[in-house]
This record gives C-alpha cells, structure tokens and sequence, in this order.
C-alpha cells in the first residue's frame, strides 16, 4: 500500500477556491478547518443553509469522479485549510479512512436526492406555466413513486390554483392522506435509538 500524500492549500476569507463549469476536474476538496459558502447558477435547494460547509465537509466530489464540469463554485467565508484529493487518490483515501468513506456516501446521497427535489420543482414550474391542471397529474405520479413530499406540494399547489376543478376533492383528500403519513414517517425518525453496552 502507498503512502497517501494529500496537499493542503490555506486560503483566505472571501477567496473563490471552485468555479461552476470549470473544465478538468482532476480533484476535489475537504475543508479541513474553516467555513464556505456553496453557489450555484441554478440553485438546487431552498434551505440556504444547505448552501453552508464547514470542518470535514468536502465539495467537487462528483465531478471529479465523472470527470465532467464543475457543478458549484465555492467562496470561504472566512480563513480555510483546504485538503485536495486528486481523482487516483480517492480510493486510497476511503480505503485508509473509512469514516471519510461513509460521510462522502451520505453527502453524496444528500446532494442526489437535493437534485432530485430541484429536478421536481422546475418540472412543476414548467407544467403550471403551461396549465395548472397538469399538478394533478404530477401529484399521482409521485403519489404512486411514494415520494410523499412532492406529491404533497403538488397537490397543496393544485388546490390554490384549480378551486373549480373536478379533482379538487380528491386532491384535497390526498393532502390529508400525504399529511398523516410524513408526520408519522417523522416522528418514527426521530425516535432514539436504545444502545446497549456490555
């Protein structure tokens, strides 16, 4: 086995260390010490504090390993210590350190499913453009996905934009069922695991 020798750039505050849409992305970048602000063209999230990386959080990682444009830039919001990991260091790493292994995975499933949700809401906005019939529509195709929460917005939309239409009791009727279930979904999530020592 090799020794992984990783390099680690300081940068200051306000410093734009990644740039969306730059070409050959051989690394990517963990913040080892510091914070940063995550930018992007189209904004996939509407939480912007999603937006905010710190300590052990890590950006560039899915387009280094596709080797495709960069998808966000990156601006410190304060002095930062910057560990870059280039594309044939990468299994090295998580074979080295399997706690950063599992953090990349759940970033990276995160920044899949915040994709996801974007993808959702601009398909939702082109289609109440075009007619806000169409919500119903949409609302039974993530209904029967199990996606709980589009299927929710779209039909809560539907409701506020089609009062006269012939599906709005059942729409209506949707919202109560989708309701019930993402509460329950919620409360068994935040049910604390019971860990045993011996």
């Amino acid at each position: 086995m090799t020794d992984l020798k990783l390099k680690v750039y300081r940068a200051n505050k306000d410093a734009v260390v990644y740039v969306e849409g730059g070409g050959n992305p051989h690394n990517f970048l963990i913040i080892k010490t510091g914070n940063a602000k995550i930018i992007r063209e189209i904004e996939i999230t509407d939480n912007p504090n999603e937006n905010i990386i710190s300590d052990g959080d890590y950006f560039g990682v899915v387009s280094c390993m596709s080797k495709r444009p960069r998808l966000e830039t990156v601006r410190t919001t304060d002095e930062t210590l910057l560990i870059s990991v280039e594309y044939d260091q990468f299994i090295e790493l998580i074979k080295k350190n399997k706690a950063v292994a599992q953090k990349i995975l759940r970033l990276y499933s995160k920044k899949l499913r915040s994709f996801d949700e974007a993808i959702a809401r601009i398909s939702l906005k082109q289609a109440v453009s075009n007619d806000p019939e169409n919500l119903y529509d949409i609302g039974m195709y993530y209904y029967h996905h199990k996606e709980n929460k589009q299927a929710r917005y779209a039909f809560q939309q539907f409701t506020k934009l089609c009062p006269d239409s012939q599906n709005l009791s059942k729409a209506t009727d949707r919202v109560n069922e989708l309701n019930s279930a993402i509460q329950d979904k919620e409360d068994f999530t935040n049910i604390t695991p019971l860990i045993r020592q011996y």
